[in-house]
């Protein structure tokens, strides 16, 4: 399986923020995984405004990682 894991960077008036998005959705091979991030990119910007009670016309720049869910052994 293969985990998304989000990231996102804005600014603020304190300064610049990064935060993780505790949220991980799997996936069954890498490039369904990617294709789903890009799909989801501006979402997610718009899920971070609100969750920072953001102005919607503040850049909100999203990464996103697919890597093989799970511990290595």
């Amino acid at each position: 399986m293969i985990a998304l894991i989000w990231i996102v960077a804005t600014l603020s008036a304190q300064g610049p923020i990064v935060v993780p998005i505790p949220e991980v959705t799997t996936f069954g091979t890498e490039a369904e995984c990617a294709a789903f991030g890009d799909k989801m990119r501006s979402r997610t910007a718009d899920f971070t405004r609100g969750m920072l009670h953001l102005d919607w016309s503040i850049p909100v720049q999203v990464a996103y990682e697919c890597r093989a869910n799970g511990q290595p052994a």
